[in-house]
């Protein structure tokens, strides 16, 4: 019975030492000039899916439910000089803009390219400081759920921001209308020993 007194003592010292760093009542995006966008498209149809931290960026997945998104995978900073300046800073897109452009313009798949990030249900990372994303290929899925292109995993280092692999789903491992929502990475032990194996068996 002793315990419970403790347990509450405990809960309690752990609750009051939390922080509020980020905080947001919608996401703001810091949109260059120029870039697509569809005025019937509101911040309210952004709600995010997953949240993966990495050494200097927070990830957040934000697949694209209604049309218009203009993107699909951002990032804060974290860890900077200075601690955190702003409560609620705007979102900046991973790893650029033109990842997103022509899904934020609803110009992927048919006749268009599926090279670019569409719907981003969830990301991941490993050990290696590498970005694993799940892509849907979903298009305003909430709406009229176009499957605008299969589903794949991306994957990016960190360290350069730039993509290293990418698998493509194949049709006859997917069911009609297949939407992927989550991902799971097998990072443990694979050499038999006490360390980490290679990057490249994950």
């Amino acid at each position: 019975m002793a315990l419970w007194p403790l347990l509450f003592a405990l809960v309690g010292l752990a609750s009051a030492e939390l922080e509020v760093v980020n905080q947001w009542n919608l996401f703001d995006f810091d949109i260059p000039y120029g870039y697509p966008t569809n005025e019937n498209y509101s911040t309210s149809q952004s709600p995010s899916t997953g949240l993966e931290v990495g050494w200097d960026r927070l990830f957040l997945a934000l697949p694209r439910f209604m049309p218009g998104a203009p993107l699909s995978l951002a990032f804060i900073p974290r860890n900077q000089p200075g601690g955190y300046e702003e409560l609620s800073p705007k979102l900046q897109p991973y790893p650029s803009w033109d990842w997103h452009r022509d899904a934020s313009a609803g110009q992927v798949g048919g006749e268009y390219n599926c090279t670019g990030l569409v719907s981003v249900f969830r990301a991941r990372l490993d050990r290696c400081n590498r970005l694993w994303v799940l892509d849907s290929g979903v298009l305003d899925s909430l709406v009229n759920f176009r499957v605008a292109c299969p589903p794949k995993i991306l994957i990016f280092d960190l360290t350069t921001d730039t993509l290293v692999r990418s698998i493509t789903m194949p049709p006859e491992v997917l069911r009609p209308n297949t939407l992927l929502t989550n991902l799971a990475l097998d990072d443990q032990n694979d050499d038999g020993g006490q360390g980490y194996g290679s990057c490249d068996n994950i």
